[in-house]
């Protein structure tokens, strides 16, 4: 039996070539990930939330200063470093233990720096407050021909879960009991129940020309399709967005739809088209659908269909 060798685990760690990158490596050794935060803002559009540090030791960052927060589950504690140019002009590394109160999930997520830009704030000098801003990356903002048109981000989990932190907006998520178990035909009309209001009053629906009598749940059928073909094009406000999308309101003020299952944004608002009169009947065989089509082209003609008549009764009379 030969054994395959294979090279062990090591984290990743940002490269240091100090003098003191022995010291700043047996701190690193207890972390798990690390996020890189620049200290110069610049450009920076897009920003979609922000959360403090708290450093142990006064932190004084000068602009273009890239430091690195190392993190790891089940702890608020972090260790933060960073490059600062001395007075003659020689690199040295500062660093310090901070506490972080985001959840490891959300921390995780940021740290892919084509995704998110991570900007650091002083508040005052020397504080140990630190406010972190994050910004969304020009490479998740999308420029799409229609809605629905795909686009594959794989790093959509991430900006699902960073999404979720800041805005409370969440995918749903279907379990695998729902599939697996033997009833979820029966689950899936209980949801289609439980979206009708149980105490709406359904109308009579009979007709003189209609010689069955319609049973309950074909009444049901009836009425809704009336509802559906008597409902005016115009019900639904243009403006509203398109159900693939959630608007989010930014701090500056601006705006951005966010693609909840694709995990992106687009700057452009996508409408929902107006609601259009009619429907799908999908009854099973069997459950009588001729009888309830018959009792809806009796109980709602089209009104050019009954003026043709008309004219064609007082043809005949003359």
């Amino acid at each position: 039996m030969v054994r395959k060798k294979t090279r062990p685990k090591s984290f990743n760690a940002p490269p240091i070539k100090l003098k003191c990158s022995e010291l700043i490596k047996s701190h690193l050794q207890h972390f798990e990930s690390f996020i890189k935060i620049s200290a110069s803002s610049s450009s920076q559009k897009y920003k979609i939330g922000d959360f403090p540090i708290v450093v142990y030791d006064v932190c004084d960052f000068v602009n273009d200063t890239v430091a690195y927060l190392h993190f790891k589950e089940d702890s608020t504690k972090c260790f933060l470093w960073w490059e600062e140019i001395n007075d003659g002009k020689e690199k040295q590394v500062k660093f310090s233990y901070a506490t972080c109160e985001v959840p490891y999930d959300v921390l995780k997520a940021l740290t892919s720096p084509n995704q998110f830009q991570l900007i650091c704030e002083i508040t005052k000098p020397q504080s140990k407050n630190i406010c972190i801003h994050v910004y969304i990356g020009s490479n998740l903002i999308v420029a799409l021909n229609y809605a629905s048109e795909p686009h594959m981000n794989r790093f959509r989990s991430k900006v699902q879960t960073v999404v979720k932190h800041f805005y409370g907006i969440a995918v749903e998520e279907y379990g695998k009991d729902f599939i697996d178990e033997e009833d979820h035909v029966e689950k899936v009309y209980e949801c289609i129940k439980n979206r009708f209001d149980p105490n709406e009053k359904v109308l009579e629906v009979s007709h003189p020309s209609l010689i069955p009598k319609l049973r309950d749940y074909q009444s049901q059928a009836v009425h809704w399709m009336l509802k559906c073909e008597s409902r005016e094009n115009s019900c639904r406000d243009e403006l509203d967005s398109h159900a693939l999308y959630s608007e989010l309101l930014l701090s500056d003020g601006s705006k951005l739809y966010y693609q909840i299952y694709g995990g992106f944004f687009v700057s452009k608002q996508f409408t929902s088209l107006p609601l259009a009169r009619g429907g799908i009947l999908a009854d099973e065989m069997g459950l009588g659908k001729t009888v309830e089509v018959l009792a809806c082209i009796l109980l709602h003609p089209r009104m050019e269909c009954i003026s043709q008549k008309e004219q064609v009764i007082v043809i005949l009379k003359l």
